[in-house]
């Protein structure tokens, strides 16, 4: 499987019609469309495709976010004198699974 980087961020969100968004990355390149295929009245629906949107729009920041903590609760993890056997294990699970997040991030696949 090819590893391909994506468009930098930050991405942003815009409002278009009366329930669907885009998301955007810089100079307005369009990532992807979230339409809304439901009811254009039903706010909660709308919420939700908003919410969706902006998810998709924070996954820049979030892949960085996750790269960066990896290695410290892998470094973290590897320190036992600080921890007990369940904290150990604990910083274990949450590397294997920021691990596992990126790796769908950057190689498809999944979850």
């Amino acid at each position: 499987m090819t590893t391909a980087t994506h468009t930098p961020g930050p991405w942003t969100i815009h409002a278009w019609g009366d329930a669907d968004f885009e998301v955007l990355a810089a100079g307005d390149a369009c990532i992807c469309n979230v339409p809304d295929a439901g009811d254009p009245d039903d706010d909660e629906r709308h919420d939700v495709i908003e919410a969706n949107a902006r998810l998709i729009a924070a996954s820049p920041e979030m892949l960085k976010a996750l790269q960066f903590i990896l290695p410290t609760l892998r470094q973290a993890s590897a320190c036992g004198s600080h921890f007990d056997g369940d904290g150990i294990n604990l910083l274990l699970e949450a590397a294997d699974e920021v691990e596992r997040a990126i790796k769908i991030a950057t190689e498809g696949g999944a979850a």
